[in-house]
């Protein structure tokens, strides 16, 4: 077989070089295009299917499987419906989310789904925050959560900005929208839910690759080939509490910086993109 084609034999093989077993938690951020070709088919149903059986066999019926599924339907002030709205962020998130039996976050900017059985308790009653204390990402710390990149390296997984506001950088803070939501009866809310937003300002960028050479370079951050790609996995707590450290030392170190004079944040943050 061609090195730019994977089957599902192989990507279990690497979720078991990775430690993943029965009853695990998983969140996923997935390129599958990077790992080549599934050898069910070149298109992306066949990458998803190929993956999605691989991980269902690897954690079985007491594991749990998340993905973003991304809408930021609150800040383009569109109408947020947990079951219909498609994700914005990529094919296996979407394939995922149309599972017969999955679930979805009620959270109109940075919306979660997961299909297992974890997922009812982790979505549920969920505070207005993206990723402040109790959100999606703090529970998956408290239930002893993976984080897993597929295809991707772990600078691209978004858990990063629940580990900032936990550590207050000073390149991002809280911007509030007016999110309407449509719930399971049909009736439209209004709700207002916090987004740890960076403003406008190059130095404030986002750049995650320091601390992902940090995680590997610790040890915490494990990889497994597939195809011409790999995955990465590391537990979400060890994520948290291994980056804080360093968010102490250089609140800066996950932005491009250097660090700059943000006395006008505020100002800025509100300001549309140029």
């Amino acid at each position: 077989m061609s090195r730019f084609v994977y089957s599902q034999a192989q990507v279990r093989a690497a979720l078991e070089a990775l430690g993943v077993r029965a009853g695990d938690m998983l969140l996923l951020h997935t390129s599958l295009g990077r790992l080549g070709f599934s050898d069910q088919g070149q298109d992306a149903d066949a990458a998803c299917r190929t993956v999605h059986a691989a991980l269902r066999d690897a954690v079985g019926p007491r594991g749990t499987l998340l993905t973003p599924s991304y809408t930021y339907s609150a800040g383009k002030g569109e109408l947020f419906d947990p079951r219909d709205t498609p994700s914005t962020v990529g094919p296996f998130s979407e394939f995922l989310r149309a599972r017969p039996d999955a679930l979805r976050s009620r959270e109109p900017m940075l919306a979660v789904s997961g299909e297992g059985p974890a997922a009812a308790e982790l979505f549920h009653a969920l505070p207005p925050t993206c990723y402040g204390k109790g959100c999606v990402y703090d529970r998956l710390c408290d239930a002893g959560a993976t984080v897993m990149t597929i295809g991707l390296d772990l600078h691209w997984a978004t858990f990063r900005h629940h580990i900032e506001e936990i550590a207050g950088v000073p390149f991002r803070r809280v911007k509030h929208f007016e999110a309407r939501l449509r719930e399971p009866d049909g009736r439209e809310v209004t709700e207002t839910w916090g987004y740890f937003a960076a403003p406008y300002i190059p130095n404030c960028g986002p750049d995650g690759n320091r601390l992902a050479q940090a995680m590997r370079d610790s040890g915490h951050l494990r990889a497994a080939g597939v195809g011409i790609g790999q995955l990465m996995a590391i537990g979400a707590r060890t994520y948290r509490d291994a980056s804080l450290p360093l968010l102490a030392a250089d609140p800066w170190f996950t932005a491009k910086g250097p660090a700059c004079d943000l006395s006008d944040i505020a100002e800025r943050m509100n300001k549309p993109r140029a």
